[in-house]
């Protein structure tokens, strides 16, 4: 393109890439989200992982997911996300941890470091769906939701929880909003209600988003 038209374009307006600063510690149980906690608020087998690569969206700073499939003989490619991996206090953690897998990544969910159709599987627990959630920040939502699109695999699955105040009506009006542009965008897409292991356990909410193989 010359110069001139390039003057003559006006760039869309790039939508603001927010962060909550320090997330790892917002919303964490002591000692870190494990495999039973994804397992259980996700909805998963994990052995079905198993040769997979995968994306976990929001690990925390001792990425538990990747180290305990590990343990649990379950030999997946993960690399593990964390937009905390910018701050010095981070780098230092995760640098220092025995046996690191050295696969860790610094970037937010609106703006993957990733090539297309990168990833079988991408796992986002407490992170995506809550801190840049359908009602509260709907453009950032769409964001996420493009990207994911982009860096999964045909065939390939995400799984993102938990929902926050579904039984809201603005809640699910804004949810469906987004489903519709998953599903516009050539996605299948669900929302599955689930419980966990409580006295009188209340429903909770997933979404669950699938990239059909090519017909």
């Amino acid at each position: 393109m010359n110069t001139e038209a390039q003057n003559a374009s006006t760039p869309e307006a790039p939508i603001p890439q927010t962060w909550v600063k320090d997330t790892t510690q917002a919303m964490r149980k002591p000692g870190g989200r494990d495999l039973a906690d994804y397992k259980e608020f996700l909805g998963f087998d994990e052995r079905r992982l198993a040769g997979k690569t995968v994306l976990d969206l929001g690990s925390g700073s001792k990425e538990k997911l990747a180290g305990e499939l590990k343990k649990a003989g379950v030999e997946a490619n993960v690399i593990s996300l964390n937009p905390d991996y910018s701050l010095k206090k981070y780098r230092r953690i995760i640098n220092d941890q025995e046996n690191w897998q050295k696969k860790s990544v610094a970037a937010v969910a609106q703006t993957l470091p990733f090539k297309d159709a990168s990833f079988d599987v991408i796992l986002g627990l407490e992170s995506i769906t809550m801190y840049e959630d359908a009602l509260d920040k709907p453009e950032s939502a769409k964001s996420w939701a493009k990207e994911i699109a982009r860096v999964l695999k045909s065939g390939g699955e995400a799984r993102l929880g938990e929902i926050l105040g579904m039984k809201g009506e603005a809640v699910q009006r804004s949810w469906q909003g987004l489903i519709k542009f998953l599903e516009n965008l050539g996605l299948e897409t669900n929302i599955e209600t689930f419980k966990i292991r409580e006295t009188n356990p209340q429903p909770r909410y997933r979404l669950v988003i699938k990239k059909p193989l090519p017909q």
